[in-house]
């Protein structure tokens, strides 16, 4: 080695040792400052998760109370995080209220909600076919979701679209949907009536009233098939977060009036609703129909399931022989707006797919 070498050396080494002393100095002073003016670091908070129940779903009132109250939480305060962790069925009725809430966040906020994705790999294809979500998971692989349809209509944009609802549901949804089943009872004409009564009694009501000035005035429809071994039925779920129905009808000025508040819960109100109303609107102009009646009656026509929630009450009108029974219950949920679910049986030409309500 040559002298030139160990000079560089030496002279590193010596600079190193320079640099070492001068941090242990900065040190020693920032200790001594730490500990002449020490004050505790407040901790840093932590986003508060929200989380909801293993199942999402509409029949049962706990369930959908604490996914309600989760949907608010977040639409209140957009740094809480909804958890879906725990989640591990959605039903279809619950789904186009998980779509509406999404939807409602994204209008306000402009972006989609603060999530912890669902650990069951199911929930996961269901959330990217909403388009809640981007989750690494191939649809595809679950018939009982691809097999619904799905629409949304927004009463601040209106488009000759909605016009062409009874063309839309008779020439291309239904068809497609009913491609592999026969109705036993209707033909798919029919169907396509009631289904278009219902949507187009929640587009004349829904955002009325006190409703009528929100931002968020949408409305969904799904319908499907999905595979099981009972209740052979293809069902329709109608949508919105609207004014309910307690205040769509109390806001009118009806011959009835008086009768509408005579009704001391929400469910009384949504049974008397079901029985059709045709009162008469402001200015003596009668109403366009029998409201959800026709729909009711071409259920209980075919012997199926017909079922209507809003505010905090259920109704529940199912049909054997085409003789209509129905049940009311009030709930602690409290529902904005209304959903309204119901179908028809069917039977199977070819391996097809059907749908149980009580596994939504």
């Amino acid at each position: 080695m040559c002298n030139g070498d160990w000079m560089s050396i030496g002279t590193e080494t010596y600079r190193q040792i320079l640099a070492r002393r001068a941090r242990e100095m900065l040190h020693r002073k920032a200790l001594k400052r730490k500990r002449k003016n020490w004050h505790p670091r407040p901790a840093r908070p932590l986003k508060e998760c929200v989380r909801l129940p293993g199942s999402l779903e509409t029949y049962s009132d706990v369930k959908l109370s604490q996914a309600l109250t989760a949907f608010n939480q977040i639409l209140e305060n957009p740094k809480k995080i909804l958890d879906f962790r725990s989640v591990g069925q959605i039903s279809i009725p619950a789904g186009l209220i998980l779509k509406g809430f999404f939807d409602e966040y994204e209008m306000i906020y402009h972006c989609k909600p603060l999530i912890i994705r669902p650990q069951d790999e199911k929930i996961r294809a269901v959330l990217k076919y909403l388009q809640l979500a981007s989750c690494d998971v191939n649809c595809e692989q679950g018939p009982d979701i691809v097999c619904w349809n799905l629409f949304e209509w927004d009463q601040q944009q209106p488009s000759s679209a909605e016009e062409d609802i009874p063309i839309l549901l008779v020439n291309d949804s239904i068809p497609d949907c009913l491609r592999d089943v026969t109705l036993r009872h209707l033909d798919q004409t029919q169907v396509a009536s009631a289904v278009a009564e219902a949507l187009f009694n929640c587009r004349e009501h829904a955002y009325q009233g006190p409703k009528a000035n929100v931002r968020f005035q949408k409305w969904y429809l799904g319908f499907g098939t999905f595979p099981h071994t009972s209740h052979e039925t293809v069902t329709f779920c109608i949508y919105d977060k609207g004014q309910g129905f307690r205040s769509s009808l109390q806001s009118k000025q009806r011959k009835i009036d008086t009768l509408i508040d005579a009704f001391s819960t929400d469910a009384a109100l949504l049974e008397f609703a079901a029985k059709g109303l045709t009162g008469v609107r402001e200015g003596g102009e009668k109403g366009r129909g029998k409201g959800l009646r026709t729909t009711a009656d071409r259920v209980s026509q075919a012997n199926g399931y017909f079922l209507i929630l809003s505010d905090k009450g259920l109704y529940v009108e199912s049909s054997s022989e085409g003789n209509p029974v129905g049940t009311k219950e009030s709930r602690i949920a409290n529902l904005q707006g209304s959903l309204i679910v119901f179908s028809f049986p069917v039977s199977y030409s070819n391996t097809g797919m059907s749908n149980d309500r009580k596994r939504e």
